[in-house]
This record gives structure tokens, C-alpha cells and sequence, in this order.
């Protein structure tokens, strides 16, 4: 990385994100509701325009 400080920056932020995350068993993505499936189903194909 050129910059330290960018790096540091997107270091902090990875952090962040990593604390708020919560991990999934398979069995628990599987087990997810209907409502989400439906809803990621449906938003899917906007994926790359996000």
C-alpha cells in the first residue's frame, strides 16, 4: 500500500465491520425465514448495480 494513511483508515473500518458481524452455521443460512429468501431472490439481479 502507497499511502499508510488510507491503509490505516481502511484497516479501521474493516474492524468495525468485522465487530458487527455475526457468523452463520450452514444449517442456520438454511434455516433463514421465507421473507429473506424471497427478498434476496428478488433483489439478486440489482447485486452489481449496488
Amino acid at each position: 500500500m502507497i499511502d499508510e494513511g488510507l491503509a490505516s483508515t481502511l484497516e479501521e473500518i474493516f474492524l468495525l465491520d468485522q465487530s458487527h458481524c455475526l457468523e452463520l452455521t450452514s444449517s442456520e443460512w438454511e434455516a433463514r425465514d421465507l421473507h429473506r429468501k424471497f427478498t434476496e431472490f428478488v433483489l439478486g439481479p440489482l447485486r452489481p448495480l449496488l
